[in-house]
């Protein structure tokens, strides 16, 4: 059994420094999570705690791992980032 503390210690810390309210970790190895914890409040108002079951909300961030995901994907040769959408989502539509 590993000692978490100097760890979580570590967390308590970052969240400190950098003024995060709450965070969820949850770390694996070989495919087994070995460690999962919440930190802090999920709400500054209502101080509902944060636990391992708590859903964030991640914002514009999805945008930065899709891109990511497109530029490894074409350097794969699946793909190419001037391909129509409606090549790979025939469902796809704009409202325009």
């Amino acid at each position: 059994m590993l000692n978490w503390e100097p760890f979580e210690k570590y967390v308590a810390n970052i969240m400190q420094v950098e003024q995060i309210p709450g965070v969820a970790i949850a770390l694996s190895q070989n495919g087994e999570v070995i460690y999962e914890k919440g930190f802090g409040v999920s709400d500054l108002e209502t101080k509902n705690l944060v636990t391992t079951e708590t859903i964030f909300g991640t914002a514009s961030i999805t945008k930065s791992f899709i891109a990511l995901t497109i530029l490894k994907l074409e350097a794969k040769g699946k793909l190419k980032v001037d391909d129509a959408v409606k090549m790979y989502l025939p469902t796809f539509k704009l409202k325009n």
